[in-house]
């Protein structure tokens, strides 16, 4: 029994340490970031929540992953319309399917909260 606590820990730990270092390299290499405030960026926001709600792990784990699950794909609908504007292929039928994607990933946002 033990044994599959410690492996699910280690499991977690591993799966936190990997994204957060990606996240970090992000802010740090893509947005120009200070060292410093990429690390705020990257651990302070998980930690608050586990500090606000400390005996639910799994809850803070699902609002953070649905919050980040819908910014990540408003970005890729953002990207996609920016480069269809650009080479000026963007038709009425493309951007009335942008706005329906990005009005469901923003309520996705908000029902996770």
């Amino acid at each position: 029994m033990n044994v599959l606590i410690i492996a699910r820990l280690v499991s977690v730990f591993t799966s936190f340490l990997g994204i957060g270092l990606n996240l970090f390299e992000m802010y740090l290499h893509d947005y120009s970031l200070p060292a410093l405030t990429s690390c705020i960026l990257t651990f302070v926001p998980p930690l608050l929540l586990l500090i606000i709600e400390p005996c639910n792990f799994a809850s803070v784990a699902a609002v953070i992953g649905g919050v980040l699950g819908g910014v990540e794909g408003f970005i890729i609908i953002a990207c996609f319309v920016k480069i269809k504007v650009e080479e000026g292929l963007l038709t009425l039928s493309d951007k009335v399917v942008a706005g329906l994607l990005t009005f469901v990933l923003g309520i996705r946002i908000i029902l996770s909260i």
